[in-house]
């Protein structure tokens, strides 16, 4: 009987780094030393470097990275992403949120131009009525 690897379920379990791709031995002792299976993914080896990033997350947020399986499915539920919460992959989650976090930038972008572009042409208008009267 032939059998063969089930990495989706190695990955949930933290026994591989991802679909087809063991952990390296860095990963491994990372592993070992008690760094969460998040941190070793997003490349944190050591306790020095996930310090670092905890400091840098407190100014701006959870690194999609870092972040569980459950609080991505939470935050592309907040963004309004469609998806089959059984079927989405971590990665594919990402990728999506990421995708929806630019959309929602340059949509912040474009309305502030708006914006300042219509500030503009107000305070114009001002100084052409002051100028007439």
């Amino acid at each position: 009987m032939l059998s063969s690897i089930n990495w989706a379920k190695l990955v949930v379990q933290g026994r591989a780094k991802a679909h087809g791709v063991p952990w390296s031995k860095a990963e491994k002792d990372a592993l070992k030393r008690g760094v969460s299976v998040e941190d070793v993914r997003a490349g944190l080896l050591n306790e020095e470097d996930v310090a670092k990033e905890d400091k840098k997350e407190e100014k701006e947020g959870k690194s999609l990275f870092r972040m569980k399986k459950d609080e991505l499915v939470a935050l592309a539920k907040e963004l309004g992403l469609e998806f089959d919460e059984s079927a989405a992959t971590r990665a594919a989650l990402m990728q999506e949120i990421s995708q929806k976090q630019k959309e929602n930038e340059e949509k912040k972008k474009q309305e502030k131009g708006a914006e300042s572009k219509s500030e503009k042409e107000e305070t114009e208008s001002n100084k052409s009525e002051q100028k007439e009267n």
